[in-house]
Parts: C-alpha cells; structure tokens; sequence
C-alpha cells in the first residue's frame, strides 16, 4: 500500500510510534521527522489506545511484544473502535516466524509487517514508505 495516498499535504500529519524500547522509539521518529511527522510515542499498547483516543494520529508503527498490552490485542481493540479502525498500522517485530507474519499482515489495518533485524533494514522499509510523501 502507498501510504502517500492517505495524507493531506495541507495538514501536519501525526504518527503513533510504540515500542517498550526507547531507542527503537527514537530511531524510527527520525525517519519520520525528516518528512515532517509530528511524533507521539507510547511504551504499549495501553498508551496506544489513551493517545489515540486524544489525539487520533495519521498513521500508527507499533511493535508486538510490549509489557501492559501486547500489539496484536492493541491491534484488535483499534480495530474495534470507530475512530480508530481505518488508521493504517505498520507492525515492527524482532519476531520473523513466518506464522507470525502472515498472521499479521492478515489483521485489519496492517499495511505492513518489518523484521527487527537490523537498524539499516528497519530504517530503509520505513523509508520506502514514505518517499511518495516528502
């Protein structure tokens, strides 16, 4: 999916960024930044669901293995809410089983899956989907 398409150049657009560990929070806001996302980090899938009910973002990057509530509940419970259930969601995970993924990718509003294996991978998927944006 091009998520290009799903953004307003008028407006600032808003990212969720959810991962338990701070430094994947900040490596990923940088690419983000960079096309002028305004940040909104959470530690779980809890602040998640407080954030967006807030401040409903444009776009969520969630990781599916955090403390308080997991990603693929926190998936589930945005896909139950109105508000929320049409905000593409871009999962990050250290976990590459092939039943994960394609569990995943098969959830409402997952646009994608990217394997935490490597910053250089993480950081180029991230970009391809945003180049249409700059």
């Amino acid at each position: 999916m091009n998520l290009s398409s799903l953004f307003s150049k008028q407006k600032q657009r808003t990212v969720i960024i959810a991962d338990d560990v701070g430094t994947i929070r900040m490596i990923v806001a940088s690419v983000f930044r960079k096309v002028g996302f305004e940040i909104i980090e959470a530690r779980n899938g809890e602040e998640v669901l407080v954030m967006v009910k807030a401040h409903p973002p444009d776009l969520i990057v969630l990781d599916l293995h955090m403390g308080i509530k997991d990603g693929i509940t926190t998936i589930n419970d945005l896909h139950q809410n109105e508000r929320s259930r049409d905000i593409p969601i871009i999962v990050l995970s250290g976990d590459s089983s092939e039943t994960m993924i394609n569990k995943v990718l098969h959830m409402p509003g997952v646009v994608d899956y990217i394997i935490k294996d490597n910053l250089e991978n993480v950081t180029s998927k991230l970009e391809l989907h945003l180049q249409d944006i700059k």
